[in-house]
């Protein structure tokens, strides 16, 4: 029979794919950096063996993290993906391997290639939501495109890569995502298969555009965000000491998505080389236990594999029920509780 994995992250067994393999250029403190014009990774069959969390000659296995970047030049954002992956090899204590995400739109008059998730320049208020709102759905499943082909372990957004990613950590928000872009079924499978992967979603200094970051603005145009939903995956939601400005709208979206804003200086270690007891360190410890365990394995439930919803028998279903496993819509089976 087909196998089939959770769209929400559990602690139940893993099975860790092997790493995806992309041409890369190797930086220092074991940091892979993923060039963002990449080929398209190999996915290992089904028959291939699968790789554990330490490698054969005993080193600790690689942590893939998908970076949403700011709005900003190409240059700029291979910069801060860099510093990110050497800040995240700390924290973790293993190798770190970044890829990059770009944008889905990009500026025609600019050469530089600067590309932005959401851009709602607009002086109307109700054609402004819209424009946002259609550009948020459209940014949430370029990302999730990625996730299918680059496997990560980590996602992490900085600037308006964050708050893409904040959107990342509401299910209803991605699946109402996917059927507004009419996903085919096989992408929807993929998107299930490829996301149970994702142990942590990292949140870096979020904002909408640098001169407006209004909250009200954001759930008036993705309300899915303020819905009771579950919380399937870590989400960590940071803020830089100095040069974040937008310190106000990270601490008012952090309990939005289930959690609160941290500083960034929390990531890392101490002297002794140990993490917090508190905070963002117990966050990463939990993390790297997550790493340890295999991906949860289930028997695909539809045997056509349309990805239909036991409840409303309709296509595009990304999670599953809690009990029994089978294929459910999220709004179609919702929480008694938050999370």
């Amino acid at each position: 029979g087909k196998t089939e994995v959770a769209w929400p992250r559990t602690k139940a067994l893993r099975s860790d794919p092997s790493p995806p393999g992309a041409a890369q250029t190797e930086s220092p403190n074991n940091v892979a950096f993923q060039d963002p014009i990449d080929e398209e990774p190999e996915v290992p069959s089904p028959g291939e063996p699968t790789v554990t969390a330490t490698s054969a000659r005993g080193r600790p296995q690689e942590v893939h993290v998908l970076f949403l970047g700011p709005f900003a030049v190409a240059s700029v954002v291979e910069g801060q993906a860099r510093r990110w992956g050497k800040k995240l090899t700390d924290a973790f204590g293993r190798p770190v391997r970044v890829h990059v995400c770009d944008p889905p739109f990009d500026i025609e008059e600019e050469v530089d290639e600067k590309g932005y998730w959401v851009r709602p320049y607009e002086p109307n208020p109700e054609k402004r939501r819209k424009l946002l709102r259609r550009q948020m759905l459209t940014s949430i499943v370029k990302a999730l495109t990625h996730v299918v082909l680059k496997q990560p372990h980590v996602i992490l957004g900085l600037e308006q890569g964050g708050l893409i990613a904040a959107a990342l950590a509401c299910p209803l928000l991605v699946e109402a995502a996917c059927r507004a872009r009419i996903l085919v079924a096989a992408e929807t499978k993929a998107i299930r298969r490829a996301w149970a992967k994702v142990v942590l979603i990292h949140i870096a200094n979020p904002l909408v555009i640098p001169r407006r970051s209004d909250l009200s603005e954001v759930t008036a145009a993705v309300p899915e965000m303020c819905f009771l939903q579950p919380r399937g995956v870590m989400r960590l939601v940071t803020i830089s000491d100095t040069e974040y400005t937008r310190k106000e709208f990270a601490r008012v979206l952090a309990p939005v998505i289930g959690t609160v804003a941290l500083k960034e200086s929390e990531l890392a270690r101490s002297a002794d080389g140990e993490l917090a007891a508190f905070g963002a360190g117990r966050i990463l410890t939990e993390v790297a236990s997550l790493l340890e365990r295999p991906v949860p394995v289930y028997i695909e439930d539809d045997p056509e594999g349309l990805g239909c919803c036991v409840v409303c028998g309709k296509r595009g279903a990304l999670g599953r029920c809690p009990q029994c496993g089978i294929l459910t819509h999220m709004t179609c089976l919702s929480p008694s509780l938050p999370g």
